[in-house]
């Protein structure tokens, strides 16, 4: 062989550990050099190899996606209510920083944050059903 030339020889094992859901496949690579050769292993993972995405899917990837933010948008509002109406709002009236008619506030906050958890947990469920189209994409999903 020359100096620059190798070979790989591709060995599909079962390791002690494993990926969820898969075999991994060792590279075997002999390099040679001038005096001697000497075997380099490495892993690579398996048929992880994505279809082409056609123009229904990227409208379905468009929808996921807004349905993903507008997931985490809303639980950010809805944290933020809880934590006014539960926490500041009282806390305040008590140590008298705001006056006691504020404390009239707490229930349309509160009503405002149970909304927005609904339309989290409506975000959340739209978000799970349309990630059938990553399932369409890839072959493997949990690597």
């Amino acid at each position: 062989m020359d100096i620059n030339q190798h070979s790989v020889e591709y060995v599909t094992t079962k390791p002690a550990w494993s990926f969820p859901g898969g075999l991994v496949r060792r590279a075997r690579r002999v390099e040679s050099t001038a005096s001697k050769g000497y075997v380099k292993d490495s892993m690579i993972l398996l048929d992880i190899i994505p279809s082409k995405i056609m123009s229904g899917q990227w409208s379905e990837l468009t929808t996921t996606l807004i349905y993903l933010w507008s997931f985490v948008a809303s639980m950010i509002v809805f944290a933020g209510c809880m934590l006014l109406g539960h926490g500041i709002i009282p806390s305040m009236v008590s140590t008298r920083d705001l006056p006691p008619q504020y404390k009239s506030l707490r229930q349309p906050i509160l009503f405002c944050s149970a909304l927005f958890l609904l339309v989290a947990v409506f975000c959340f469920v739209n978000f799970i059903d349309h990630m059938t189209v990553v399932y369409d994409i890839f072959n493997r999903v949990w690597v």
